[in-house]
């Protein structure tokens, strides 16, 4: 009965984006525009293959690559990851990787990785470090390209930057979500440490990565501090921030894949051994996490996947391949069910996001779909 549900919502949805019109979607990024469809597309159709997912996907690729050459739209000048042209980068890898994509935009793609090498550095410089809309985000895509040279280069600046700083990958932002020193995985520390993990299965002999690795874990062990907030045991904070001189932490108790408790140990599952975080204990801290379940506990409303059901479903699913753990699969069958039963009844509460790969129904629909070996890398652009 579920997965007859699951191939009736994945089903509808496509339909919506056979006949969708595409210049009415305003962001051409990656995690919130086109490109997201795109990605959505890419892999859905591994598991139901359909010449209408192929004609799309082409139809708002080219749209894309206009607005790109007619400089007339944010992606043409953004580098960030989120909207702008590593998030292109990053679409354009994985479409030449499943064979959809040959070397025709080759050069193009080569004049665009110089400009983000250019825009990373400033980035770096600027102490903008947040995977969505800063420097990670572009490293992030050198190395899925397997540019060590580039990627090295953009190493060497954090390292430099973080040493000649009182406190290492603080936000330089006036946003209050993403600034001073972030913890999660859209912005934070979490993204950092799994990025740097990245980098180092491509050039594991690199002394200032692994320096930079030991910052990046002696701040999570610094800050791994039980605290309550109703009645539920959480370890890490939202961020720290300098306001009026004084260090403010932010706490809160979201269950969510962009900043939580939830978050930080997926990051730690992935980064093991886990003997290298002597001052956090990982499963205690997924445990706790794994008896939230109420509004009022995570600040669940809908399926999206930044701070929705399918966000967290796929983290848990993530901890339970590494663990074996049937607590942590039981999380994951709970979260996936809410996100099916969201998705039937369309609970999105900003129903201008439906068409988000991050906000919408794109990663939420592939996230129910994960049991698909088919598609078992597909959340990767989330660092899971």
């Amino acid at each position: 009965m579920a997965n007859n549900s699951i191939e009736k919502t994945t089903k509808k949805f496509n339909d919506y984006l056979y006949h969708y019109d595409y210049n009415e979607l305003e962001d051409d990024g990656l995690f919130e525009g086109k490109l997201g469809i795109v990605y959505y597309l890419t892999y859905i159709n591994k598991i139901y293959e359909d010449e209408k997912n192929i004609s799309t996907l082409y139809e708002i690729l080219n749209l894309v690559l206009e607005n790109i050459s007619s400089q007339k739209k944010f992606i043409s000048v953004s580098p960030c990851i989120l909207s702008g042209l590593s998030g292109f980068g990053v679409m354009a890898h994985e479409l030449k990787k499943h064979e959809l994509l040959g070397d025709e935009l080759d050069n193009e793609i080569s004049d665009i990785n110089d400009y983000l090498l250019d825009k990373a550095l400033i980035h770096v410089q600027n102490n903008v470090f947040d995977y969505l809309g800063g420097s990670m985000g572009i490293l992030y895509y050198f190395i899925q390209i397997n540019d060590v040279k580039k990627s090295d280069i953009i190493i060497n600046e954090i390292y430099n930057n973080i040493n000649n700083q009182k406190l290492a990958f603080y936000n330089n932002t006036d946003d209050l979500y993403n600034k001073g020193l972030n913890f999660g995985l859209a912005h934070g520390i979490s993204a950092i440490l799994h990025i740097i993990d990245l980098y180092l299965q491509i050039n594991p002999k690199n002394e200032q990565a692994r320096i930079i690795r030991a910052k990046c874990i002696e701040i999570l062990s610094e800050h791994c501090k039980e605290y309550m907030i109703e009645d539920s045991t959480l370890y890490f904070p939202y961020n720290k921030f300098l306001e009026d001189h004084q260090m403010i932490t932010h706490k809160n108790n979201r269950l969510g894949w962009c900043n939580s408790d939830l978050s930080v140990v997926n990051t730690l599952y992935r980064s093991a051994p886990l003997t290298h975080f002597e001052k956090i204990d990982a499963e205690k801290i997924a445990s706790e996490t794994t008896k939230r379940r109420t509004f009022n506990t995570t600040g669940i409303q809908d399926f999206h996947f930044c701070h929705g059901t399918s966000g967290v479903a796929m983290m848990y699913k993530n901890i339970y391949d590494h663990t074996g753990n049937d607590n942590f699969r039981e999380a994951y069958q709970y979260w996936h069910d809410q996100t099916v039963d969201f998705l039937r009844n369309d609970t999105l509460v900003l129903q201008e996001n439906k068409m988000s790969l991050i906000f919408g129904y794109p990663a939420a629909i592939l996230t129910i779909n994960s049991a698909d070996k088919r598609i078992s890398d597909w959340s990767k652009i989330f660092l899971i």
